[in-house]
Parts: C-alpha cells; structure tokens; sequence
C-alpha cells in the first residue's frame, strides 16, 4: 500500500458533515467486533505505561552501480507516567482527562508510521514545525515526531499537567535523534568557540533546561523543544504563549502545524478549542491544524464540525481510498482545518 490509499475529502456544508458521520458510525458498527468498546483509556489500572511501535523505516543505500531502497525495522519506545489519582479529582475546576494516556494518540502515530500516514500528509520531508494544544501527560507525539520536524514543536495544556509532561518528556528525549546527535559533543566552550562542525541543528529546551546556552544563535541553526502553558479559555496564557514563542514562530520559514489528539470530548470545549486554534492559524499564513479524535458522542463530533464552518474555518477529512479500510475500521477519525480554502 501507499499514499495513495487515502484520500482528502471536503466537508463544506451541513449535508456533507451528516453524511460524513452517518458513513464514519455505520463503519464503526460493521466493524465493531474488531473495535475496542470502551472510553480510550490505555491502562486505567497502573501508573506506568509503555508504548512500543515499530515500523518499518525506508533508507537509501548506494554503491557503485546502483542506488537501493531497503527496509529496516525501527522502533520507539516511549515510558509513561500517569496520575489516575488526578484523573478522578477535580484539580481547580479544570479538566484531568489530561492526567492519564489515551488510546488515540497510540492509535495516530501507528497510522502515520506504519500505514503510510507521513508520506500521505508528506511530514516526512520535514518541511513542517508544530504545535500541539492539549499534549496531557503523553509526550508521544511530541518525542517521535520532533525526527520529523524542521525547527520546533511546542507541547501545551493547563499548568497543572505540566509538571507530569516535563517529567514525562525528561525521561523519553533519548528517542529524538537529534538530541542523541548533538548531544554527544555538545559544549558551551566548543560551540563559543566555532569548534564544532555538524549539519544538524543544536537541540534546545529551554523547557527542560537542556543547552539553554545555545540560545544566543540564530534561529535556523537550533530545533526547540518547549512545553507551555496554553489555556484555551484563558486569553492571558495565549498572549504569554506569543510573547514567548511568536517571534520564533514567524522569523522561520517552515510551515506551521497545529496538532490536536482526542481533545474534543463535551461541548464546553469546542468553542475555546477553536477560538485558540483560529487564533495560532492566523497567525501564520498558510499554517494548518491537524485534529484527531475518537468518534465517541455523535453530537459532539457534529458540533465540532458545524461550529468550525460558523468560525470560518474549512474543514476536510481523511478517507481511505480503496477498500482495505485503516481509518474506517477505527475508533478515530483525521480533520484538517485550515483558514485557506483547499484546492
């Protein structure tokens, strides 16, 4: 299989949204013996939890006659703490839905490691940066897809996840290539000095207090790696979050990429969600969010969709093309939202 097994599919106006949910359930219950029917908790019996994906991974090797492509097998392993403790409380009035891990993320990079997802959304040329809203405690998007961004990506939630996500990420950046390769030599001395000579850019978080010193060169030598603070229903943190990160964001030439996994799941939140999210689209053009969520409430999904078209903003979703069904068969559905009309 390849790219060409999926396919972008408008979703313009309300009869396309019910048509598009009607197809999306009816899969679901066709399939609903191969389906887990349950929330989307991974564990919610332990503390630890581990996500192990393997893929196969395309390399150029070349000799004197000819240029080959071979396979070979990769793997991540990200270890995760939860707190199911702060998942039943009620931290401040927030939401702690945040505190534990939740099957679509697991579900997401599978998609796009080892089904053709990243040549069909064509990350792996690593043209784009990223912002994730609302990571929670599972930095697994941001681990394993830092091997595929060009100048940062930016994890957020509400500041009493945070903590978690900081421990969370600490503890798993072994699997970003780009830390293991600048990291080995890296100095404050040798860089001061122009002693070391690397195509690869310098690893920065200032986040997690790694190479802080590097800050000092030039936004094209340097890939950031930060956890934020952004609330959605909260403008102050969204102006802070500029303040830190805005000029970054525009001075670099990659495009932006608005990531969202499994954060939509009752109607108080989708008008701050996409306040926020239209707020980081405008400003940078040509940036676009890719949301993913699990298709639990059918009203939830429907007024996701209709309240993205009454904010201005197009929305599309990704069917499978041929009749192997990957998406289809899932719990889970891919929305690209966008302040440009698609072509």
């Amino acid at each position: 299989m390849d790219c060409n097994q999926y396919i972008w599919k408008s979703l313009e106006d309300e009869d396309s949204i019910y048509q598009h949910i009607n197809e999306r359930y009816s899969l679901m219950n066709d399939n609903s013996d191969i389906i887990n029917q349950d929330l989307g908790i991974i564990d919610d019996k332990t503390e630890s939890i581990t996500i192990e994906i393997d893929f196969q991974k395309e390399t150029n090797k070349s000799d004197k006659k000819k240029k080959k492509v071979t396979k070979s097998l990769s793997n991540y392993t990200i270890e995760l703490k939860q707190s199911l403790t702060s998942l039943k409380s009620n931290v401040n009035g927030n939401s702690t839905t945040g505190f534990v891990v939740w099957q679509s993320t697991r579900f997401f990079l599978n998609w796009l490691l080892n089904h053709n997802g990243l040549s069909f959304l064509d990350w792996n040329n690593k043209q784009y940066s990223f912002i994730e809203l609302g990571t929670g405690v599972n930095c697994s998007n941001s681990i394993i897809l830092s091997n595929y961004s060009k100048d940062y990506f930016i994890s957020t939630d509400q500041k009493g996840i945070l903590n978690k996500l900081e421990e969370n990420s600490r503890n798993n950046l072994n699997e970003i290539q780009i830390y293991n390769k600048t990291c080995k030599y890296l100095s404050e001395t040798q860089i001061k000095d122009g002693n070391v000579q690397t195509k690869e850019k310098f690893f920065i978080s200032k986040s997690l207090k790694k190479n802080e010193f590097l800050l000092d060169l030039s936004y094209q030598n340097l890939f950031h790696y930060e956890i934020e603070h952004l609330d959605w229903c909260d403008n102050i943190t969204y102006d802070s979050f500029i303040i830190c990160h805005g000029t970054m964001i525009k001075a670099i030439d990659s495009k932006l990429v608005v990531l969202a996994v499994d954060v939509i799941y009752n109607e108080f939140l989708i008008m701050p969600f996409l306040k926020t999210l239209k707020k980081l689209l405008s400003f940078k053009p040509s940036s676009e969010a890719l949301v993913v969520l699990q298709l639990r409430d059918e009203s939830i999904i429907l007024d996701f969709l209709f309240e993205a078209l009454e904010l201005g903003i197009y929305v599309q979703t990704i069917d499978d093309a041929g009749s192997e069904l990957i998406i289809g068969c899932s719990r889970h559905a891919i929305y690209k939202l966008s302040l440009i009309h698609p072509l």
